[in-house]
């Protein structure tokens, strides 16, 4: 999941490129997901709610 600032472009191809370079293979992710800022869940501190995030966002186990 990635949050990009006012301004700034990426594609999927472009950051996992990035990560081939820089990160381990069983580390590295294997599809990205763009967000917007606004569409974070958070709590009423400010702090995002990571588990919410993983529910929206998991991936379903193949067979």
């Amino acid at each position: 999941m990635i949050i990009l600032h006012a301004g700034q472009s990426a594609t999927e191809a472009e950051i996992l490129d990035w990560c081939r370079d820089k990160i381990a293979g069983y580390k590295r992710p294997r599809s990205v997901v763009f967000v917007r800022d606004e569409d974070m869940p958070r709590t009423a501190t400010g702090k995002v709610l990571h588990r919410i995030l993983r529910d929206r966002y998991a991936s379903k186990p193949g067979p």
